[in-house]
C-alpha cells in the first residue's frame, strides 16, 4: 500500500524539508534553504527522516520508520509497567491503549515526530524507575532527555520534571550527573543545524502568547485539553473513568516524589499556554504511559492491592471498548472496505481512515485528488526558480517542489496594496475569509487567471476549489527579494 501523500498538515512539511537539507541530496537543496529560512524545528526527528532514502521523492520508509519507533516506545513502555509492578495481563493491555487509541490512529498517517518522541520520553522515565543511584545511569537519562527535547520542544517539561525530582530527593551528584548528560544531549540540536540559515523561530509565537494571558484565553485551553483529554480515551465514559483513576494515582506519585509526575505537572502547565488547541490531544497522546502508571498507582489508595490485576485490566478493557466505535472500529472498517480503486494511493490519509462517515470521508478523497491535479498544473507552469503564493502554501512547495509562501493578506483586496516576493498565486477561495466566486471573477479582470478548478464536494459545480492566477504587478511595483 503507497504512503499517504505529504504537505497537507503543515508540520510534515517542514519536517521533510529540513531533513531533505540533511540529506545532502543535491535536487532539492535551494528550496529546502530557502524554506528553512521561513520555519525550522528541533532537528532530530529530521535527521532519522534523512536516513529514509529520496525524502521528498518517496516517504514510505519514513512511515514505516515511524511505526517501528511507535512500537519500541510500546515496548519499552511495557518494561517500565512491569518495573512498576503491573500484572503482566495488565501491562500488554496498556501498552495496546497506547499504541491502538484513537489519538494514535488519528495521527500516525502523518509524518509528526510524537512517535520518537513517545520512545525517547518512556526510555528515560524507565530508566528512572530503577532508583540507580549511579552517576553515569543518570548521565545516560541526561542525554535522552536532552535528545527528546532535540525532537519536540515539549521535551523541556521532562527535563524540568526530572530535575525536580532530584533535587527534593536531595541527590547533588546525580544531579549534576543529569545536567551534564542533559547537555550533551543538546548539543545534537547545533550539530545536525550546523549549516542551516538562520530563521525566525516559532517559539517568539508562544512567548507572545506568555505575554498577552487573559482569562478568555485559558478557558479556551482548559476546554481544549479537557476535549482532548475525552478524545484521547475514545469516548466520555472512558474519559471519566480514566480520570477516577489517574488523578488521584497521580496526586499519590507526586506526593511521593516520583519523576514521571512532575513530568505530568510540568507539561500540563506548558499545554495551558501552548497556543494550538485543536491539537491537543496529540499532544496529551505522549503523556500516556505516565497516565497509565498513575492510574495503577491508583489502586493502592482503593485499597485493592489484593485484586489490582483484576481492577486495572478491567478498566482498561472498558476504557478500550467504549473507545472501538470512535477508533479501531473506524480503522478495521476503512481496512474492510476500501475506498473506490482510483483512491488506492489516497486511502492511508486519515481523512479517509478517521471520517466517522464513510461519504465524507469519500468526499474528501475527492478533493485530495483534485488539490493534487492541480498541483501538477502548477508544476508545468511555473518555472523552478518562481515562487507562489497560497493558504496551502505547505502542499504547493511539497507536491511542485517550488518555494511556495503562505498569502500575507486577509482578502483579495488586498493584493494590491503589498509588495510582493512572488508572482503566482494559488488561490483557494474557502481557505482566505468570506471569499466569494464574484471575489475570484474580480480580482480576475486584474490577474491573468491560469486555471481554475471546481470543488468535487459540491454536485451543482458552483463552488471553486483552487483557483491559479499570475500576479499582474503595476509598473511601480517590483518583486522584492
Amino acid at each position: 500500500m503507497p504512503a499517504p501523500p505529504i504537505g497537507f498538515y503543515w508540520d510534515d512539511t517542514w519536517y521533510l524539508l529540513m531533513a531533505e537539507y540533511i540529506s545532502g541530496h543535491i535536487d532539492h537543496q535551494r528550496l529546502a534553504w530557502v524554506m528553512l529560512q521561513l520555519r525550522q524545528y528541533p532537528p532530530l526527528f529530521p535527521f532519522a527522516l534523512s536516513l529514509t532514502g529520496e525524502v521528498l521523492g518517496d516517504q514510505q520508509n519514513a512511515f514505516i520508520m515511524n511505526a517501528v519507533f511507535l512500537a519500541l516506545g510500546t515496548g519499552v513502555a511495557m518494561v517500565w509497567f512491569i518495573r512498576e509492578r503491573f500484572p503482566t495481563k495488565a501491562a500488554v493491555l496498556a501498552a495496546f491503549v497506547l499504541m491502538f487509541n484513537p489519538v494514535a490512529l488519528y495521527w500516525l498517517p502523518i509524518l509528526f515526530s510524537e512517535p520518537l518522541f513517545i520512545l525517547l520520553t518512556t526510555l528515560a522515565l524507565a530508566l528512572a524507575s530503577f532508583r540507580s543511584e549511579k552517576l553515569f545511569h543518570w548521565l545516560g537519562i541526561g542525554v535522552i532527555v536532552g535528545l527528546s527535547v532535540a525532537t519536540r520542544s515539549a521535551g523541556w517539561p521532562l527535563a524540568m520534571g526530572m530535575l525536580i525530582f532530584l533535587v527534593v530527593d536531595q541527590k547533588l551528584k546525580l544531579t549534576i550527573g543529569f545536567i551534564f548528560g542533559l547537555f550533551v544531549g543538546l548539543l545534537c540540536i547545533l550539530f545536525f543545524k550546523s549549516g542551516f540559515p538562520p530563521s525566525r523561530s516559532y517559539q517568539e509565537s508562544i512567548v507572545q502568547t506568555i505575554n498577552s494571558l487573559n482569562w478568555e484565553y485559558l478557558t479556551q485551553q482548559f476546554r481544549a485539553i479537557l476535549a482532548g483529554w475525552q478524545t484521547l480515551w475514545g469516548s466520555l465514559v472512558g474519559a471519566v473513568l480514566a480520570a477516577v483513576l489517574v488523578i488521584p494515582g497521580f496526586a499519590l506519585r507526586l506526593i511521593k516524589n516520583r519523576p514521571d509526575a512532575w513530568y505530568i505537572m510540568v507539561y500540563l502547565f506548558m499545554l495551558v499556554v501552548w497556543p494550538f488547541p485543536d491539537h491537543m490531544s496529540r499532544f496529551l497522546w505522549p503523556l500516556l504511559p505516565a497516565f497509565l502508571v498513575s492510574a495503577y498507582s491508583a489502586m493502592g489508595l482503593f485499597r485493592l492491592e489484593k485484586h489490582s490485576s483484576i481492577t486495572i485490566s478491567l478498566a482498561l478493557i472498558c476504557i478500550f471498548a467504549f473507545s472501538v466505535p470512535s477508533g479501531i472500529g473506524i480503522s478495521l472498517e476503512r481496512l474492510i472496505n476500501p475506498p473506490p480503486s482510483e483512491f488506492h494511493d489516497l486511502s492511508r490519509m486519515m481523512e479517509w481512515t478517521r471520517s466517522e462517515d464513510r461519504m465524507i470521508g469519500l468526499d474528501t478523497l475527492k478533493t485530495r485528488r483534485q488539490f493534487l491535479n492541480d498541483m501538477q498544473h502548477i508544476n508545468n507552469l511555473v518555472a523552478g526558480d518562481d515562487c507562489v503564493y497560497s493558504e496551502f502554501s505547505m502542499m504547493v512547495t511539497t507536491h511542485t517542489h517550488r518555494v511556495a509562501l503562505a498569502s500575507p493578506w486577509n482578502n483579495l483586496g488586498e493584493v494590491g496594496s503589498l509588495k510582493l516576493k512572488c508572482q503566482y498565486y494559488y488561490l483557494i477561495p474557502s481557505a482566505l475569509p468570506n471569499t466569494t466566486v464574484t471575489d475570484v471573477e474580480r480580482f480576475g479582470t486584474i490577474h491573468k487567471e491560469l486555471f481554475r478548478s471546481q470543488a468535487p464536494y459540491d454536485p451543482e459545480g458552483n463552488e471553486l476549489l483552487g483557483v491559479f492566477f499570475h500576479l499582474h504587478l503595476p509598473a511601480s511595483q517590483q518583486l522584492i527579494d
